[in-house]
């Protein structure tokens, strides 16, 4: 089974995509979260069946909730009503994780700043395969 992770941001979502095994994950892209729809739609026509891993930020208290969680929560009924399973999966500091990593390179700031989100998708997509293959699902 293919998974498609996404980090939920406040303007942009990043996307990324395994393997068709379902064991890698790999950053895609970041997009605008008024187009996200309409790139899960391209994604179902290139990639065929696949279910989503959609993180949703916990702070470091343990708490939920909030306008970022709102959100989130309607765009899974969004894709459920177009057919995609959806895995809520709770993530904390993707985005800083993300951000060490791409620090380690010799990226710039610049070329960081647009990659944060789908580096983060990844980070998510790929802390769900592990937790898919240990059986914790």
């Amino acid at each position: 089974m293919r998974y498609v992770g996404l980090d939920w941001g406040e303007k942009r979502v990043g996307i990324a995509i395994s393997d068709p095994q379902g064991k890698i994950a790999m950053p895609l892209k970041a997009v605008n979260r008024e187009i996200l729809l309409s790139e899960i739609e391209k994604l179902k026509e290139m990639y065929g069946e696949f279910e989503i891993v959609l993180g949703l930020p916990v702070r470091t208290d343990g708490v939920r909730g909030g306008r970022s969680e709102s959100e989130a929560l309607k765009l899974r009924e969004d894709l459920e009503r177009m057919g995609i399973r959806v895995n809520v999966w709770k993530e904390w500091f993707s985005s800083v994780e993300a951000e060490k990593i791409l620090k380690t390179g010799e990226t710039s700031w610049r070329r960081r700043r647009g990659k944060v989100d789908k580096v983060s998708a990844a980070l998510i997509l790929e802390a769900f395969l592990r937790s898919v293959s240990k059986g914790d699902r």
